[in-house]
């Protein structure tokens, strides 16, 4: 999903820095991405102050940051019975952790490209599971929620200063997390089908748009329909 929103925005013309832990395909990644556009490649683990720190580091020359995209997440499923109690402490040092962390490090350039017109934007990408909890993946859902609240919580703070906080809750896509999952999954959307790029390419260009300028605070599903099937 962080290449779908990171090519979306690197074909309108926006200067993309993407992260990730794996230098060898965050590069490959990179490169794909920078034959169309503008794209530069930091690799760092979110899951630690460090890694969050790099980030901040890697950007200190920009002036300005007027998107903020939070995407990073892992899972973990099994069964109630011997589900890792170790699995909350590893999705929230990567699901939640890095939401707040990452804000409070790039807090000076959003606020440097904030304006009542054209505000800041953070986009923070929660699940559909954070809505309606479903399968094996306790910790999962629980951080996903958790992203959800962190965003309107973040919202209320940072909404008098012109920065927007918004969440996206996607459902069925085509990723790694999803591999060998999605066909019962695409069946109970309202919908019924997977979802695309497109589909979510779109709703975060919205919500970094003039369009979306005064959308703030929400948590939108983008999920077929999946979280009132």
């Amino acid at each position: 999903m962080g290449e779908m929103i990171a090519r979306g925005f690197v074909e309108r013309g926006a200067l993309v820095h993407i992260v990730g832990r794996d230098a060898d395909r965050l590069a490959a990644t990179a490169e794909r991405l920078a034959a169309l556009g503008s794209c530069r490649a930091i690799a760092a683990d979110l899951a630690t102050p460090a890694g969050m720190d790099e980030v901040a580091a890697a950007l200190a020359a920009e002036e300005r940051v007027h998107v903020l995209v939070n995407n990073a997440g892992a899972n973990a499923r099994g069964e109630v019975d011997t589900y890792p109690e170790s699995a909350f402490d590893d999705l929230f040092a990567v699901n939640v952790k890095p939401v707040f962390g990452l804000v409070q490090r790039l807090l000076p350039a959003l606020r440097a490209a904030a304006t009542p017109d054209e505000p800041a934007r953070v986009i923070n990408i929660g699940s559909v599971v954070g809505l309606k909890p479903s399968g094996r993946g306790f910790a999962y859902s629980t951080t996903k929620a958790a992203v959800h609240a962190l965003t309107q919580h973040l919202a209320l703070v940072l909404g008098p200063e012109s920065i927007t906080v918004n969440a996206i809750a996607p459902g069925p896509f085509e990723t790694d997390l999803m591999a060998g999952r999605m066909a019962p999954i695409v069946e109970r959307t309202a919908l019924r089908r997977a979802g695309t790029d497109a589909d979510l390419i779109g709703t975060a260009v919205f919500l970094s748009s003039r369009a979306g300028a005064f959308v703030h605070g929400v948590v939108l599903p983008v999920d077929g329909g999946l979280a009132i099937a």
